[in-house]
Order: structure tokens, then C-alpha cells, then sequence
């Protein structure tokens, strides 16, 4: 198959090494400056059998006869990317593996031939100092149609892409359910792991996270009834547990960025929750909170 990864950070350069084997994959990335790095310096990913360093085409427009496109990049760049005008004319299968919320939405509407898909992937994979991308621990990709396009392509045929690329895959056919369990499992994770400077497992350890937990998988559930969308306070829980422990050595990308002086996804997670709970008369949740005290700290830098 003809791949393209836009957006070739962690997770897409773990998705491009696993994929390039048995397909054509090309990168794409933001500019052209970022683009010729990358084909100067290739890319490199451990495993953890050690690094490999292998190459890939980079572009900064995605190909006319790509047939599978993963969009990688980081929320806030996805408006950017959808703006580009061969995006209108796709009529491939786009896969979102972003956190967050609402970008599904706006995929529909930039690409409106597109088979529009939506991926959660839980295994933990990090950027090091060093440029390689490393896998901290093992998990699961689940991935479902969110809407069909003109040439949709076959359940059966892209669960076997990813198999065969080693990808623990299943498809859902309850995505809106499963974007909210996403988005509230980094809703969960992401934020406290982020302000506290932990590892995801150390969070496991902390004596008033159970706490913490509850009440915020009780106004992620709230939020996502909001949207006609059940997901109980106890299923998001259990799932941020999962994750917490499959990936507990791996430094969550809201901490990766802050430590980078990067712009971070919350506003697309707990600012997105914490807007829903406000339009049914909940403003102190904790949210905001954390929404308030992530975007404080990645305007100044200071600790909080």
C-alpha cells in the first residue's frame, strides 16, 4: 500500500517503522527546512533490541496517489496541515491518531472524499534527547470509521496492513465512544503526570491520585454525555490504570513539551472537557484547573 505518515514524531515514525516493511511509506513533514533535516539525518527507532536508523521520502504535501493517510501531528498543527489543497481531492483513507477531541470533525470537512478514520494507540513511545524514538512499553492500536468516503476501504484489509506491519490492532464500531475513552485516558494521565515531572507509572504510587482520578473521570463522563456519549467514571479509570502501568517508564508527551518549551495538546483535551462542563453550569472542575495551571506553565516556563 501507499502510506503516508504526516507529522513523523514519535508516534509517527514508530507507525512509519513498523509499516515501511511491506508497504510504500513516505513522510511528510511541515516546511521544507524540516523536511531536507530529515532526509539528511534519517530517522532512528529502538525497540528495544537497540536503535535501527532507516530513510524514507519526505515531502511537505501529501502524495496524489496515497491510499492510507496517518495524520500524527500534534493537535494545535492540525488546521495548518488540512489547509493544504490536495487535501481536497483525497479520496484515500485517512486515519487521526491525535489526542484530543474534535479533530475528526475538522477532517471531514477539509477532505471531503475521504474515509475518515479515527485510531487510539496506546503503546508508550518517546523522542530522546538523542533524535532516537524508543518504545517504553507495549499497548494496543483500536482504530474505527468515523465517517465513509467515496472509496472506503475494507475493515478487513486494514487491520491486516497493520498486523502485518506487528500492530496489536482491532476495529471498533463505536467511535465516539472510543474518542472519548482516548481523550479522557489523557485527560487522566497526561496533565498530573506533565505538572508533577513523572514517569506515567509513578502516578500509580501517588496517595491522593485515586481521589484525584475519581473526580476527574466524573467530569470526563459528564462532558461526554454532553456529546449523547456513555463512558462511565469507572471504565476511564480502568483504562488510564492499563495505560498508566503498559507504558509506566515512558514520559508522557504533555511532560516531553513542556520540558521543550513546545506548545502542548491541552487545550484540545481538558480545556475542550472543561468547556463542555461550563455550557451545563460546571466551572470548577479540576479540568480547568489543570488547563489553567498547563497553559501557565507553557507560557512562562515556571513551575506551578
Amino acid at each position: 500500500m501507499r502510506i503516508a505518515i504526516a507529522g513523523p514524531g514519535a508516534v509517527g515514525q514508530f507507525i512509519a517503522f513498523n509499516l515501511a516493511p511491506n508497504n510504500e511509506v513516505v513522510a511528510i513533514h511541515k516546511d521544507r527546512l524540516s523536511a531536507e533535516q530529515a532526509r539528511r539525518e534519517g530517522f532512528r527507532f529502538d525497540d528495544g533490541t537497540g536503535a535501527i536508523a532507516f530513510r524514507l521520502p519526505v515531502l511537505i504535501r501529501v502524495p496524489a496517489d496515497t491510499e492510507i493517510l496517518f495524520v500524527c501531528m500534534k493537535t494545535w498543527a492540525l488546521d495548518s496541515f488540512l489547509s493544504s489543497p490536495e487535501l481536497r481531492a483525497f479520496e484515500g483513507c485517512a486515519i487521526t491518531l491525535q489526542n484530543g477531541l474534535g479533530n475528526c470533525e475538522k477532517m471531514v470537512t477539509a477532505m471531503p472524499a475521504a474515509d475518515i478514520w479515527a485510531g487510539a494507540l496506546t503503546y508508550g513511545v518517546m523522542r530522546e534527547a538523542n533524535g532516537v524514538v524508543r518504545l517504553k512499553g507495549m499497548g494496543s492500536l483500536v482504530t474505527g470509521r468515523f465517517r465513509c468516503g467515496s472509496l472506503p476501504v475494507e475493515d478487513s484489509l486494514l487491520k491486516s496492513i497493520l498486523v502485518a506491519g506487528g500492530l496489536n490492532t482491532s476495529i471498533s464500531r463505536e467511535v465516539p465512544r472510543m474518542l472519548w475513552l482516548k481523550a479522557g485516558v489523557s485527560t487522566l494521565i497526561n496533565p498530573l503526570a506533565a505538572l508533577r515531572e513523572v514517569h506515567n507509572g509513578e502516578l500509580l504510587q501517588m496517595r491522593d491520585m485515586p481521589q484525584i482520578w475519581r473526580e476527574m473521570a466524573r467530569e470526563v463522563s459528564k462532558a461526554a454525555s454532553t456529546a449523547g456519549v456513555t463512558v462511565t467514571p469507572e471504565e476511564l479509570i480502568e483504562a488510564a490504570r492499563k495505560v498508566a502501568s503498559d507504558t509506566a517508564l515512558n514520559i508522557c508527551s504533555m511532560l516531553q513539551d513542556l520540558r521543550a518549551g513546545r506548545q502542548t495538546e491541552i487545550s484540545s483535551t481538558c480545556g475542550e472537557i472543561a468547556c463542555r462542563l461550563e455550557k451545563i453550569g460546571i466551572f470548577n472542575s479540576h479540568c480547568r484547573e489543570l488547563h489553567t495551571k498547563v497553559t501557565k506553565r507553557e507560557n512562562t516556563g515556571s513551575k506551578v
